[in-house]
């Protein structure tokens, strides 16, 4: 359990060491941080589980519907499903000029149910988090939703509507579905997001580095 996080802290403190010292000898400071989309249906515990992950990784959260209202990305209340009519063209424009292209190398966790209007290569994991039906019942229910968008949800999760629109956007192999019923399967969750972050940010020091050493080895060979 505790051996994912110190990989993951380990892994972190180099990236930051070398890019308060600058230093020419570490890509550390170059390395790409993964950028991940956290999805499901409302009442899933999105927002919950992508805010622990942040707090506990220094990642930077994206709550798509705060951009939706404060950008106002939307054209009113659809007053049938009680929900916003969004501007899909308006929103993803500006995710990826304001967030997916700001310059700092990944390091975003996105959470919101949209999922089929992004570009499928913004992400490196795609997570489809899934609740019970009587869980996420009493979720929405504790919401105060009307009965009506409480039914429409549960239903959208039964027939997992959005694990296969995430399918038909995101490459497959990195799509993955977690189950999320209880806080201890939110723990445990995040503990197995935090180990896939640190292999991913090995993974990218390592072709960095092989990258340098291939570079050195041409100019030697030069020489």
């Amino acid at each position: 359990h505790n051996k994912y996080t110190n990989a993951y802290i380990a892994l972190m403190a180099a990236v930051e060491e070398s890019k308060q010292n600058g230093t020419a000898t570490s890509n550390a400071k170059n390395v790409k941080r993964p950028n991940i989309l956290i999805t499901g249906t409302p009442g899933v515990g999105k927002t919950s589980l992508a805010s622990a992950l942040c707090e506990e990784t220094d990642f930077h959260l994206v709550d798509v519907n705060e951009i939706i209202k404060t950008q106002q990305f939307h054209e009113g209340t659809d007053k049938d499903r009680d929900c916003l009519i969004v501007d899909e063209d308006k929103l993803m424009d500006y995710v990826e000029e304001s967030i997916i292209n700001d310059g700092k190398n990944g390091g975003h966790i996105f959470d919101t149910h949209l999922c089929g209007g992004f570009d499928g290569a913004w992400f490196d994991l795609v997570i489809v988090l899934r609740c019970s039906n009587t869980q996420l019942f009493d979720r929405l229910k504790e919401r105060k939703y009307s009965s009506k968008k409480i039914q429409e949800n549960v239903e959208a999760e039964i027939m997992q509507i959005i694990y296969d629109e995430a399918l038909e956007t995101f490459d497959k192999k990195i799509v993955i579905q977690l189950q999320n019923d209880t806080s201890e399967q939110q723990e445990s969750n995040i503990e197995q997001i935090k180990q896939w972050m640190a292999q991913f940010i090995h993974n990218q020091q390592n072709d960095d580095d092989s990258k340098t050493n291939n570079k050195s080895q041409k100019v030697n060979s030069k020489q």
